[in-house]
């Protein structure tokens, strides 16, 4: 079963992403804050990882710079409300998905992802 880390600052989000990727199959992690997910990764396999942008400390793109940095491989998906055609840190991420577009999209994008892992990496008969 793949293992999912979101990251969100809003409870509201955090709760609605989880109760949809564990219906949806997956083992998931949450974390509201990019310096928690940080920790998070340095102490479980995860597959995937869904951030929000903007959180207090260190927002989306840092965390995933980070994690990357540390050695994070896997697909790193970013959820936001925020604009961020002007922002740089693309390079940091897989996809940037607007919250806007609705959970569907988001597990749509999950699944895509998860489908390029090299088998053994993410167990997709879970996710399907």
């Amino acid at each position: 079963m793949p293992t999912l880390l979101v990251v969100d600052d809003c409870p509201v989000i955090l709760a609605l992403h989880s109760t949809l990727f564990c219906f949806s199959g997956f083992s998931v992690l949450v974390c509201d804050s990019g310096r928690k997910a940080l920790a998070c990764l340095e102490q479980s396999a995860v597959d995937l990882i869904i951030t929000d942008f903007n959180m207090p400390g260190i927002d989306g793109f840092c965390m995933a710079k980070q994690a990357r940095a540390n050695g994070f491989e896997g697909p790193i998906l970013m959820a936001t409300g925020a604009d961020l055609r002007s922002q740089p840190g693309h390079e940091w991420v897989d996809e940037v998905i607007a919250k806007a577009q609705g959970p569907e999209v988001l597990l749509d994008a999950v699944r895509r992802h998860l489908a390029t892992l090299s088998p053994g990496k993410a167990d997709l008969r879970w996710a399907a």
